[in-house]
């Protein structure tokens, strides 16, 4: 299988990816950093938290944001946050969208199947 090159998604602090995983195209999970440790995806929201990401976002011309996931990426996306929410007690999802300028995930998480899990709350805390 092949990896993720940190570049362009490298962590700030330098300790490789700072997403826990990234969802391929085909919704392949490509791991990354482990979940026990603290990720780098969110400045200032990281503790507490798990990062999952996912390859698209943008339109053909690679710079206006736009919703591109598959339904496999959105199958496994599902998937992850349902195990996260088994496993660790995860309560919400939310999208850098809603705690910075950034238009990642190019979709509004709270509107979106994601933030309306059940037993579970969309958007930040």
């Amino acid at each position: 299988m092949p990896r993720i090159s940190t570049a362009g998604i490298k962590s700030a602090v330098g300790s490789g990816i700072g997403y826990h995983a990234v969802v391929l195209l085909d919704g392949t999970v490509q791991p990354g950093r482990p979940v026990e440790k603290v990720g780098a995806h969110v400045e200032g929201h990281n503790t507490g938290s798990i990062g999952y990401s996912y390859i698209g976002g943008v339109s053909a011309d690679g710079k206006t944001a736009k919703d591109t996931r598959t339904p496999a990426q959105k199958a496994t996306m599902k998937r992850l946050t349902i195990e996260a929410i088994k496993k660790y007690g995860l309560k919400r999802v939310a999208g850098h969208n809603e705690y910075s300028s950034k238009a990642c995930p190019s979709f509004d998480v709270r509107k979106d199947e994601l933030g309306n899990l059940e037993g579970f709350k969309a958007g930040r805390r």
